[in-house]
């Protein structure tokens, strides 16, 4: 949900997890990675049930926007170089 700041400005602010996501992009995408084959090596995807895929993929994201979000409260940007 986008909301306004005040009727004056009229400025749009930005999404907290995508502030959140984009503080720790590179972590974002490597966490990603990692979820997504330990979901493959978990279930065979394929032949996964619709309600069981559901699950899955509402736990995938959830838990990296979880981490992502407890970073960005917390002030801290995971750097690479």
């Amino acid at each position: 949900m986008l909301t306004l700041c005040s009727d004056d400005d009229k400025q749009l602010k930005s999404l907290d997890l995508l502030e959140a996501i984009n503080a720790n992009g590179l972590l974002y995408f490597l966490l990603a990675n990692l979820l997504t084959g330990a979901v493959n090596l978990s279930t065979v995807t394929m032949l996964a049930s619709t309600p069981l895929a559901l699950a899955e993929l509402t736990v995938y994201m959830l838990t990296l926007s979880l981490i992502v979000s407890i970073l960005h409260v917390h002030r801290i940007r995971v750097k690479f170089w």
